[in-house]
């Protein structure tokens, strides 16, 4: 029984290492303990349920930057806020 279990958590963990590893754009934070956030968001995203988005959901396509032009954008960003 404990090499099922043993087994299963091998698998597991595999498993999220391997999403982790699939992220194709970097992964920033200027400053972890601030309070407030802005989400740069380079790989699309369909925005449902929020409250400011009353008028029904929409899709944001994916910004077919590289990451170097993903760096530049956040190290500009980062500078002002």
């Amino acid at each position: 029984m404990k090499k099922i279990y043993k087994l299963l958590l091998i698998v597991f963990g595999s498993a999220g290492s391997l999403t982790v590893a699939a992220q194709s754009a970097p992964v920033f934070n200027s400053y972890s303990e601030a309070g407030a956030v802005i989400f740069l968001d380079f790989d699309g995203h369909t925005v449902s349920g929020t409250s400011w988005n009353v008028s029904g959901s929409f899709s944001c396509n994916a910004s077919g930057l590289n990451n170097n032009q993903i760096s530049e954008v956040f190290n500009r960003v980062s500078e002002d806020f």
